[in-house]
């Protein structure tokens, strides 16, 4: 079997659909994915329907107002004006405008008009702005902040096991070259040195970077006698690290991951050793924290090679040497750690630099004479020496605090998971998903190629140090590391996730261990996509529809209201309700020609009314066109010749002014 590899863009293997973000519960968790078009479609139906819920909604305001206004006695102009714009105005907008208008212009021939009318305007003003923000932020339904989508997946179901050929490794190698330089990158992006606005390759997670802590004053890991100072030592956690919070798994069962690493620098003093190398005058200072297989001490430093002559073109680089627990039988002043001891040796003795430094880890400087940089320091004949105890732990937070968690470099990890998780299934899918998110002591990252693993490398010209080391440098190195385990953590998820499987067997999977991938288990963001929330969805068409459907059919509601039985005899109803059904433009127009004595009416309570067929109306009289008056038409009859009148040609109408009396 060759080695799975994720390929292709992460956004050509997105879920599009309804599906359940299992970081919520059930109801709130129920999302919708869609592609850029079909959502932008969605964004602009949802930006239009809102417009028309807050139509509707100013028309249902506008009845009940016009009703809690109507009087049945004689009322002066003010009155018949806003009862009128509040019939006849759909828009809220203009609505606020006719009302101050109308304002202006009476507020020198009646009292409190103010009173009367502003408060209607500010109301309809509200109620404008918020359906265009509401219409605007329209578009913020799709889950913007955090745009989360699911990985539909690959290679889903039962995990093979076999041996991968060596071709497969090679392709695997450059993979994971890949990988790591894409962790690196995260990590100075969105851990180091963040921006105001985050770049676009942070946004694909659930969230850009995992919080952790930073205490840089902690106590010494170990025995007192090896550390440089009781205090002033380094402390990195990451908390407990939710398997669907923070990793954006969506699949059962949750857990916690938590990861922690404890360092310090340690002291040479009385566990070095200058010893001469056999059939040879080369000295070697060794360090004798503990013996390695073959040698009863741990490291080794050359004390005699040559000096470096400081030129600019030559090539000069910090070497790290580390070793752990399965590397060296370490003295008994480390065994009071919990968890994996590491040491990490750094050699400096090949950079120059003109800038002193006392950082521990970088063991101090030297004036060199023999240089041709004048005034270069030398870092001192010696390697400084870091010391870390590293712990990962896997939570099922729903066991009790002494039995809840694995403790990964404990051994035995195959037994503790079976009492962590017992469900057998959750086994199967857990198991290839801790042994994805191991990732073993930091340490491993000094020996990738091809990646800035060390912060103090990248200001090297030639074999000269151009950065003023601090003294905390230690710290920051360090520090930096730790949070490239945090993007490789986010990272190895979602690639996990997109089919990336060895196939070789592990602590965690193997002949007795069955393994499993599930399919639609990782959230990530994509900017190809839009996610919304489909209860919010629910709840906007809802409501909108309810108050749609509620204006559209609000008379007719009202004028049933008015049939009951306790209702049926209010004569303040009854007018107010004829009221409204007269003050539409339509009715408006009857009236005013039916006071004129023209046209037989019909639907005289309906929403049109209508008259006779042929039924001539009034005219406008604009003799003085500021002061228009509706007059009733005059029939003027022509000559009409008998072959005219034979055909049944009707006469003409012409108008003409009618007397006062038939004015209005």
């Amino acid at each position: 079997m060759s080695i799975k590899l994720p390929t292709g863009p992460i956004a050509d293997n997105i879920h599009t659909g309804f599906w359940i973000n299992r970081s919520f519960s059930a109801f709130r968790g129920a999302t919708l994915t869609l592609d850029q078009q079909t959502g932008a479609l969605l964004i602009a139906f949802l930006a239009l329907f809102i417009g028309a819920a807050g139509r509707s909604l100013w028309k249902i305001i506008c009845f009940v107002l016009y009703l809690a206004f109507s009087r049945i006695a004689a009322q002066d102009g003010v009155y018949h004006q806003r009862q009128a714009i509040l019939r006849n105005t759909s828009l809220a907008h203009n609505t606020a405008l006719a009302l101050l208008q109308t304002s202006f212009v009476w507020r020198k021939r009646t009292q409190m008009v103010h009173r009367r009318l502003l408060p209607v305007a500010l109301l309809a003003a509200i109620i404008s702005v918020a359906s265009v923000a509401l219409g605007v932020l329209s578009s913020r339904v799709s889950i913007n902040t955090t745009n989360e989508a699911l990985i539909a997946g690959k290679e889903c179901g039962a995990l093979p096991l076999s041996d991968p050929i060596f071709s497969d490794f090679e392709r695997y190698s450059i993979y994971s070259n890949q990988l790591a330089i894409k962790a690196f990158t995260h990590a100075i992006q969105c851990y180091i040195e963040v921006q105001s606005k985050l770049p676009e390759s942070c946004n694909k997670f659930v969230i850009p970077a995992l919080p952790y802590t930073l205490d840089g004053n902690a106590s010494c890991p170990f025995a007192a006698e090896l550390c440089k100072s009781s205090t002033g030592n380094l402390l990195l956690s990451s908390g407990d690290l939710d398997s669907f919070n923070h990793l954006g798994f969506n699949i059962n069962p949750r857990f916690v991951l938590r990861h922690q690493t404890h360092c310090a620098p340690l002291e040479t003093i009385n566990f070095t050793e200058i010893i001469t190398a056999q059939n040879s005058s080369k000295r070697f200072l060794t360090y004798k924290y503990g013996s390695s297989e073959d040698q009863p001490f741990v490291y080794q430093f050359e004390l005699d090679k040559k000096r470096p002559t400081g030129s600019l073109t030559s090539d000069g680089d910090y070497k790290i040497t580390y070793g752990g627990d399965s590397d060296y039988q370490f003295i008994s002043q480390f065994n009071q750690s919990q968890g994996t001891v590491t040491l990490s040796f750094l050699d400096a003795s090949d950079i120059l630099t003109a800038n002193e430094t006392y950082d521990p880890w970088f063991s101090g400087t030297t004036l060199v004479k023999d240089t041709s940089l004048s005034g270069a320091l030398s870092f001192y004949k010696a390697a400084g020496v870091l010391g870390c105890v590293t712990q990962q732990f896997f939570c099922n937070l729903s066991l009790p605090q002494a039995t809840r968690c694995i403790d990964i470099f404990a051994g035995n990890t195959t037994y503790a998971l079976s009492k962590t998780w017992s469900d057998a299934q959750d086994q199967s899918i857990i198991r290839p998903i801790l042994a994805t998110l191991e990732t073993g002591v930091l340490e491993q990252m000094y020996s990738l190629r091809g990646v800035p693993s060390l912060l103090s490398r990248k200001t090297i010209v030639g074999n000269f140090q151009s950065l003023a080391i601090p003294n905390n440098m230690w710290q920051l190195e360090r520090a930096y590391l730790y949070v490239v385990n945090l993007a490789f953590l986010q990272h190895a998820a979602v690639e996990y996730a997109r089919g990336l499987w060895t196939g070789e067997a592990n602590d965690y999977c193997g002949v007795d261990n069955e393994c499993q991938r599930i399919c639609y288990s990782q959230k990530v963001r994509s900017e190809k996509h839009f996610s919304f929330s489909v209860w919010i969805l629910i709840f906007i068409l809802l409501m909108g529809s309810t108050v749609v459907f509620l204006a559209t059919f609000i008379e007719q509601v009202f004028a049933f209201i008015c049939l009951l039985p306790l209702l049926r005899s209010s004569q303040k109803l009854a007018y107010s309700h004829a009221e409204w059904q007269a003050s539409s433009a339509l009715q408006l127009q009857r009236l005013v020609h039916e006071n004129l004595g023209l046209g037989n009416w019909s639907r005289t309570d309906k929403s049109v009314p209508v008259t006779e067929m042929g039924d001539l109306l009034g005219v406008l009289d604009i003799s003085d066109a500021k002061h228009t008056r509706m007059t009733q038409p005059r029939v003027e009859m022509f000559d009409i010749d008998v072959a005219k009148r034979n055909m049944g040609v009707e006469a003409r109408a012409c108008y003409s002014k009618v007397s006062s009396t038939e004015l209005i």
